[in-house]
């Protein structure tokens, strides 16, 4: 399993597993209907996409909220 170092190749490791996890839980009779399965697995994008990156949003540090707890504890007291 690749390490919060290893970021980049999370998207492929979890494609990788949900791609296992299908062809595992899912076996069809019908071999046109199997070999069809086959191929929607292997066409790139077709069934995960993204992962989107988002940058870090910036938020504003203020009152913990340990400190926020405290105050809407004392203030119903």
């Amino acid at each position: 399993m690749p390490s919060a170092n290893d970021i980049d190749q999370w998207p492929d490791m979890i494609r990788q597993r949900y791609e296992n996890y299908l062809r595992t839980s899912f076996f069809f009779k019908d071999p046109v209907l199997r070999a069809s399965f086959k191929v929607a697995l292997q066409q790139e994008g077709r069934l995960l996409k993204g992962p989107f990156p988002e940058s870090g949003r910036g938020f504003r540090t203020s009152v913990p909220a340990r400190d926020l707890a405290q105050e809407c504890f004392c203030e119903r007291k």
